[in-house]
């Protein structure tokens, strides 16, 4: 024959892995991007198709990174469950789509944050209310002063909850607070502590928590 002989690249769909931080977590309107590893593959022969809790459905850019690895992109502009289908040849890697928590961090919103901390006051719980009901789905860190500073989340129900801490030196309180790996609207707060006077504690007088 004259195409004799014939050479065929042949990838198995069962053989692709797929890894990334924004397979599973991803925040609006921020590009996200995951790994995908495949022998024997080209850009042409890889779609990823990504459906929307409103059932829009967007392709992602897939670009080359090594032989045989991938850099998928996308773009979400709506917060809650997406659903990731990876395919080879049109085959799906996986049995069920990947689902990704869609969050909003600008839908997150604070009630309550104290805006001093009186030395009087040390070693009382102080708290502040979060409302993350129409953020999406998703992760919510919190820190005070880097993490040195205990801070306990009751949950109030419909994704609504309470963050107590309780202050032990009269210092400054920094309370950070992110969504998806993303800051929340209005963090960082910065906390004063005041003597029982009024006088507020700098810098300079505190101890570091």
């Amino acid at each position: 024959m004259n195409c004799s002989p014939f050479i065929l690249d042949i990838a198995d769909a069962s053989s692709v892995s797929v890894y990334g931080d924004n397979l599973k977590v991803a925040s609006v309107d921020k590009l996200s991007s995951f790994i995908i590893h495949a022998v024997n593959a080209s850009v042409k022969d890889i779609t990823v198709s990504i459906s929307a809790p409103s059932g829009k459905q967007k392709l992602a850019r897939i670009s080359q990174i090594d032989p045989e690895t991938f850099r998928a992109e996308w773009k979400a502009v709506e917060a809650g469950e997406h659903q990731i289908d990876v395919r080879l040849y049109d085959q799906s890697v996986y049995e069920e789509p990947i689902t990704c928590n869609v969050g909003d961090p600008d839908l997150v919103t604070v009630k309550g944050m104290p805006k001093r901390i009186l030395s009087r006051n040390l070693g009382q719980e102080h708290c502040f209310e979060i409302d993350a009901s129409a953020a999406g789905s998703g992760n919510l860190e919190i820190m005070i002063n880097g993490g040195r500073v205990p801070c306990r989340v009751r949950e109030l129900g419909s994704r609504q909850y309470l963050a107590l801490f309780t202050p032990g030196q009269s210092a400054p309180h920094t309370v950070e607070m992110r969504f998806n790996g993303e800051e929340v609207r209005g963090s960082p707060w910065h906390i004063h502590c005041e003597d029982s006077e009024g006088d507020v504690v700098s810098r300079d007088d505190r101890l570091v928590n």
